[in-house]
C-alpha cells in the first residue's frame, strides 16, 4: 500500500506540522510511504530525507515538486510525469488549508482516501464559534463568549470596548479559526482588552471573546472511531506557565509537551473522568468528526462545572501518544463501568505514552477507516441522466 504524509502548509502550524508528519511517517514504515511536504508558499513537494528536520529549519530540503490531478488518485511530477498511485493519504497539516476542510475537499475530488473528518466536519472543527453552537446543541457546556468582526474592530471599537464591559472581565480573546494557541491573549481591563484584538486581528477577520475562568483546570481526551467502536483515551492535565496553555507551553518549553508539559492520567477523581470522556464522545458525533480527534476541556474548579473549550480534527501528533497499546484490546475489555453509559456507546482505552509516541495500530486503523469511507462515498452515483441535453430548441 502507498501511502502518503501530507504535512507542512501555509498554516502559522507549519512547523508544529513538519513534527506531526515525520512522527508519523517514521511510524509507518512498513508501507510505500511518500512524504508530501507542503511548503509555506503552497508547493506540494516530495522529500525522500524527510526526517531531516535540521533540513526544514535551514529551508535546503532536496526535493521534487508534485502535484495532483481531480478525478485522478495519482501524484506528478512538475514535468507532468507520472509519480505514484496513492492509495491513501495520512493528513498532518495543522491549521488553515489543511484542517479546515480545503485539503480534505480536494483530495475527495481526487478519489483519494485520508484520514480524519470530512470536509463538513473539518470546517466546523476548525472554526471555534460554529464548533461551540454545535456543542451547545448538543447539551454540551461552553463558556459565555461574544464575536467580533473586523469591521466593528475598525469601524466601532468604542462599541466593542462597551460589549466586553458588559460581558465581564476577564476574558480570552482568540482568533476564531486557529490552533496551538496562536494569537491568543487573556484581557482584565479595557486596555489590556484592546491589545489583544489587535494581536488576534493580525491572524483573523473573525475574533472570539469568551469568559475567562478565575480558577480552571485544562483536561484533553482523544476518541478514536473505526467506524462502529469508540476508543476514548484517558484525560491528560496539560501544564502551563501563563495561566493558559500557549503556544510556548505546547511546543517550546521541555519540547513538544515534554518533561513536566503534562499529568497523564490526570489527577481527576472517578466522576470527572467519566464524564471527560463521555463528553469526548459527545463532541466528537456534535460535529460529526471521523478517525481520530482530541477535544479539549475547561473545568472550573469553583464551581465544578466542566466546559467543552475545542475540538481538534487534526491534533498533534495525532494524539496516537495517548493511544499507544493495540485497539484491539480494548475493544475487547472496555471498561465495565462505561459500556452501557449515558451515551450508548461502548469504549475502551488504550492507556498514554509519552507525547511524540503512538502505537501503529491504532495510525493502521485510521487508514483503514479512511479507506472505507472513501470507498462508500466512491459508491454514491447519479445514475439519473437528464434529458436537458437532449432537447431540443
Amino acid at each position: 500500500m502507498t501511502v502518503a504524509v501530507f504535512y507542512g502548509g501555509k498554516s502559522c502550524e507549519h512547523d508544529v506540522s513538519i513534527v506531526t508528519g515525520v512522527q508519523t511517517a517514521k511510524l509507518l514504515e512498513e508501507f510505500d510511504v511518500v512524504p508530501v511536504y507542503i511548503d509555506r508558499g503552497g508547493k506540494w513537494n516530495y522529500v525522500r530525507r524527510y526526517d531531516d528536520v535540521a533540513a526544514y529549519r535551514k529551508g535546503r530540503i532536496k526535493c521534487k515538486k508534485v502535484f495532483m490531478k481531480p478525478g485522478d488518485d495519482a501524484l506528478y511530477l512538475n514535468g507532468g510525469r507520472r509519480f505514484k498511485k496513492i492509495d491513501v493519504a495520512v493528513l498532518c497539516t495543522h491549521g488553515a488549508g489543511g484542517e479546515d476542510g480545503a485539503l480534505q475537499g480536494f483530495l475527495q475530488l481526487c478519489g483519494v482516501a485520508y484520514t480524519g473528518s470530512g470536509i463538513a466536519a473539518s470546517a466546523i472543527g476548525m472554526d471555534k464559534i460554529l464548533a461551540k453552537k454545535m456543542f451547545a446543541a448538543a447539551g454540551l457546556k461552553v463558556t459565555d463568549y461574544f464575536i467580533v468582526k473586523r469591521h466593528e474592530y475598525e469601524n466601532a471599537l468604542l462599541g466593542v470596548v462597551e460589549k466586553a464591559k458588559a460581558a465581564g472581565y476577564p476574558l480570552m480573546i482568540k482568533p476564531a479559526c486557529l490552533g496551538s494557541s496562536i494569537g491568543i491573549g487573556k484581557a482584565c481591563n479595557a486596555k489590556e482588552f484592546i491589545t489583544a484584538l489587535n494581536a488576534a486581528f493580525e491572524w483573523d477577520n473573525t475574533v472570539i471573546a469568551e469568559k475567562a475562568l478565575d480558577d480552571f483546570t485544562e483536561l484533553n481526551c482523544a476518541v478514536l472511531k473505526d467506524g462502529e467502536n469508540y476508543f476514548v483515551s484517558e484525560a491528560e492535565r496539560p501544564l502551563s506557565a501563563d495561566g493558559f496553555l500557549s503556544y510556548a507551553d505546547k511546543y517550546e518549553r521541555g519540547g513538544l509537551k515534554g518533561a513536566g508539559g503534562r499529568i497523564f492520567p490526570a489527577d481527576i477523581d472517578a466522576e470527572l473522568r467519566k464524564e471527560v470522556r463521555e463528553s469526548a464522545v459527545k463532541a466528537f458525533d456534535a460535529v460529526g468528526a471521523s478517525g481520530i480527534a482530541r477535544v479539549d476541556f475547561l473545568f472550573d474548579n469553583k464551581g465544578k462545572q466542566l466546559y467543552v473549550n475545542e475540538i481538534n480534527t487534526i491534533p498533534g501528533s495525532l494524539a496516537l501518544y495517548l493511544f499507544p497499546s493495540g485497539p484491539a484490546n480494548a475493544a475487547q475489555a472496555p471498561d465495565a463501568n462505561e459500556k452501557n453509559d449515558n451515551s450508548g456507546k461502548d469504549k475502551g482505552s488504550f492507556g498514554g505514552a509519552k507525547y511524540g509516541e503512538g502505537n501503529v495500530d491504532a495510525l493502521k486503523m485510521l487508514i483503514s477507516v479512511a479507506v472505507k469511507e472513501r470507498d462508500a462515498r466512491e459508491r454514491l452515483r447519479y445514475k439519473y441522466e437528464s434529458p436537458v441535453l437532449r432537447a431540443k430548441g
